[in-house]
């Protein structure tokens, strides 16, 4: 625990000039009133992503790369401003959480430096009034995007804190679920394609507990990809909003943005690239609501409110991406919640970060992250606050919460409690009981296990034999769930005894699923889709043709499914980053069931027929005409290139022609045939662009704002009306989350920011050479390395045994001053076009 000294400097009276120049217009229910009491970046405030209430009209926010501020409210209905009170301190800022607690400030800094990142105590030391001291309570291993976020007080008065899945775990940890946590799935994982997490392990993001001095740290619950905030409720029940993998979009493993109910040890599942875990899995917990796409931020209970029902109970959540808040009402559910949602705000551009309650019950929540136009909200409800029949904690949630207490080791626990619970038929009891069984040891309860024993207490016992490391427990328990008649279960006693089989293979490389092939052979192919999948999975390694006939036919039958998971285009229309590939999506959607069982067939190395080979390889031209996230056509390449390993080399150019998989890589050539900007160019400025823009002298003309989008090298990387490359974000809807400005900044100095996922690396060799290249895979003894954005098909090969070091680089895959060969009227075509998203838009192109 380190000490700090601090300095404090002058408060500033900010008259915001005026918070509603170029005010983005939100829509509120009806009864409620909204105003913007500051935009910060016009007070050089910087972008705000964090924000909590002290006490009274008295709130701290933070820059996402700079100061910390006290701010002063104004009442509702004042004239007055928002005062503002730097904290000037040190290195200490960049807060992505923040937290009043303990008569302390408690500050959750993320910061390109790890060594400063993590959370921070800033109290009082002489009772004056005023905060003068600092400590380090703990460092985080982690930074940006997918760093250390948020921290909230526990009804058990700890302070719980949730990291990104690139922040490593504290050190010294302990957590609530005793056993190791690993990637847990019978075929590799394919990494991203684009190089995203590809170094990224279990447990992935995660939410930790620690007392007012940081002085233990335990891990609570984890498998999350990048959730943001936390939240309890008033039964003191914990959440959060995780987020979606953009660039998975049209994969079986694509998770959409959902809400999580956090309970003691557990798991979310989330494992870099194709190895996420599917929510049905029994040893994860699934989300208790999806909502499809999005970037979730800032999460916050209703209760501290004074809106009138239903918004006075259940969640608040904010989605950056669409800039939309929505409601999330929580209905008990046996140990847990059903929730739905509804729209609560949003606006264009509103990319919203965080928000609290204040002491009147009004919300206020702020704007901005990315340097984006940042912004500080008040909203208020004219009606009366009626509060709902207050939610009374029901004997399930009861018997949940003891189970929970059972994970301390240091408690004595109630054996015949937590056996009576393995595998009942609620999940949460049954996950907590089996989280307690395995922190207490499994040996206890082994005499319990018998042929005779019901069927889900046996296949719980079996999840947590295999997460331990008894290999004659996992043997037993293998055996005796070989023997259990699969035609006689439900569809979900079929997946969960699937899980449990798996894991055992998993966990035992003894075992085998030779003496499984009677047990499943004669239920497949099911009625139900994720038993197809589970199983074609499972016999990867068969020596059995019969599996792939099998497979196949059914492969051959499938033209549709039924899941829904894209928001409306509606939704979509409000951000730039995922609207344009969901509204692809919508028309030309794939088949994520046929993609499965195209990746579970191509670690298939027993004998196909000629017929069959045909067939398999020619249905990859039909993935190739559908549209899906970034990592799409990647990772279907990546299932490609593995069946072609399998096969004969004097076949592989057959079959590789067969596939289609030119079209699948290199697809058309963006680069041919570019146009010339005529010029003369110039060293073009921010300003200069805003102003010729502004000033509106000059006409747009459509046609010519396409070959600039060409002619700039736009194309060679981004992708606009479905015509580009995918290497960076897509721009159609680029004009929902930038102003002018901000298109500018971003084409002028692309170094300036940077998202997490479009980061190159630095790799120092051990004989002295240095490259910079996006890492698009890695392997247990190679890196691959993508050198040139423009040559995307050129992929370099590292031996880990030649790197010295390697780290993330600011430097921006996109080439500065790409503007500076254009001139006025080029400059004004490009950045219309851009607004326009790329359409013929009659308001910007006057006739």
């Amino acid at each position: 625990m380190k000490k700090i000294r601090l300095i404090f400097s002058l408060v500033i009276f900010y008259s915001c000039q005026d918070p509603y120049t170029n005010q983005t217009h939100v829509e509120v229910p009806e009864g409620f009133k909204i105003e913007k009491l500051l935009a910060p970046m016009a007070d050089s405030l910087g972008s705000w992503v964090s924000l909590t209430h002290v006490k009274e009209n008295l709130f701290v926010s933070s820059d996402q790369y700079g100061k910390i501020y006290w701010l002063k409210m104004p009442g509702i209905g004042s004239k007055d401003s928002v005062e503002v009170t730097p904290l000037d301190f040190n290195h200490l800022g960049k807060a992505q959480g923040l937290l009043w607690s303990h008569n302390s400030l408690y500050v959750m800094m993320n910061d390109r430096n790890i060594q400063n990142s993590g959370l921070y105590r800033l109290f009082d030391s002489n009772q004056d009034g005023q905060l003068d001291s600092a400590l380090f309570l703990q460092q985080l291993d982690g930074w940006g995007e997918h760093g250390p976020h948020g921290i909230q007080l526990g009804p058990d008065n700890l302070i719980y804190v949730i990291a990104g899945n690139h922040t490593n775990l504290p050190d010294n940890y302990t957590s609530t679920a005793h056993s190791p946590w690993a990637e847990d799935r019978m075929i590799k994982s394919m990494k991203d394609p684009n190089g995203h997490a590809t170094d990224r392990q279990a447990p992935g993001g995660w939410i930790a507990r620690t007392d007012s001095l940081g002085s233990f740290w335990e891990i609570y619950s984890s498998g999350y990809r990048n959730a943001y905030d936390i939240a309890f409720n008033e039964m003191g029940e914990l959440f959060t909003f995780d987020s979606d993998m953009e660039w998975d979009l049209g994969m079986p493993w694509y998770r959409p943005i959902r809400i999580c109910h956090v309970t003691s040890g557990s798991e979310f599942g989330w494992r870099t690239g194709s190895a996420k875990w599917p929510k049905y899995y029994p040893d994860n917990l699934p989300g208790i609501l999806e909502i499809g796409q999005g970037s979730p931020t800032g999460i916050v209970s209703a209760a501290a409110s004074h809106f009138p029902p239903p918004f006075n109970s259940g969640l608040f959540v904010c989605d950056w991406s669409f800039g939309t808040m929505y409601h999330i009402e929580l209905q008990p559910s046996g140990a847990s919640y059903t929730a739905t949602s509804t729209e609560f705000l949003n606006g264009v551009p509103l990319p919203l970060t965080d928000l609290t309650f204040g002491a009147k019950g009004a919300m206020y929540f702020t704007t901005g992250g990315r340097r984006l136009e940042s912004g500080l909200y008040r909203v208020w409800s004219e009606k009366n606050d009626q509060k709902e029949e207050k939610e009374t904690v029901t004997k399930t949630l009861e018997l949940r919460k003891l189970l929970d207490s059972y994970h301390d080791t240091s408690l004595i626990a109630d054996y015949n409690l937590i056996w009576e619970n393995i595998g009942h038929k609620d999940r949460y009891i049954a996950y907590s009981a089996r989280i307690a069984l395995e922190n207490h040891g499994i040996q206890i309860w082994a005499s319990r296990i018998n042929s005779d024993t019901e069927f889900n207490k046996k296949v719980e016992y079996a999840l947590a034999v295999a997460r331990s490391n008894n290999n004659t427990l996992q043997e037993h328990l293998f055996n005796l769930l070989s023997q259990v008649e699969s035609a006689r279960l439900t569809h979900s006693e079929q997946l969960n005894i699937l899980r449990a089989e798996a894991l055992l293979i998993i966990r035992n490389k003894d075992l085998n699923t030779e003496i499984l092939e009677n047990q499943w052979l004669p239920i497949f192919p099911s009625k139900n889709q994720f038993i197809n999948e589970e199983l074609a999975t499972l016999f990867n390694n068969t020596k059995n043709s019969i599996w792939v006939d099998k497979i196949m036919t059914l492969w051959s039958e499938i033209d549709k499914e039924d899941i829904k998971i894209l928001i409306s285009d509606s939704l979509a229309e409000r951000s730039e980053m995922y609207g344009p590939a969901v509204k692809a999506m919508r028309k030309r959607r794939p088949i994520s069931y046929k993609i499965a069982l195209t990746s579970a067939l191509s670690n298939y190395k027993v004998r196909w027929d000629t017929d069959l080979r045909n067939k398999y390889f020619n249905g990859f031209n039909e993935f190739w005409d559908r549209e899906g996230g970034n990592s799409y056509r990647g990772y279907l390449l990546k299932i490609l290139s593995n069946a072609l390993n399998h096969l004969p080399r004097a076949e592989r150019s057959k079959f590789k022609k067969i596939s289609g998989y030119h079209v699948g890589k290199y697809g058309t050539n963006v680069l041919a045939n570019l146009p010339v900007p005529k010029g003369p160019g110039k060293n073009w400025q921010i300003k200069e662009v805003e102003d010729i823009m502004k000033n509106k002298k000059i006409i747009p003309n459509y046609i010519n704002g396409q070959l600039m989008f060409e002619a700039a090298l736009c194309q060679a990387c981004h992708r606009i009306q479905n015509k580009g490359n995918n290497i960076g974000p897509d721009l159609t809807q680029i004009a929902s989350r930038f102003t002018i400005k901000d298109m500018a900044h971003a084409i002028i100095n692309p170094n300036a920011e940077i998202s997490d996922q479009y980061m190159m690396s630095e790799i120092y060799l051990n004989n002295g050479d240095r490259w910079t290249g996006k890492i698009i895979d890695e392997t247990s003894d190679s890196l691959f390395v993508m050198l040139n954005p423009l040559t995307p098909e050129k992929v370099s090969k590292i031996h880990l045994s030649t790197i010295k070091e390697k780290k993330l680089t600011h430097q921006s895959q996109m080439f500065p001053a790409l503007l500076n060969r254009l001139n006025e009227q080029e400059v004004v075509d490009l950045m219309t076009y851009l607004l326009a998203g790329g359409q013929n838009d009659i308001s910007l192109y006057p006739q």
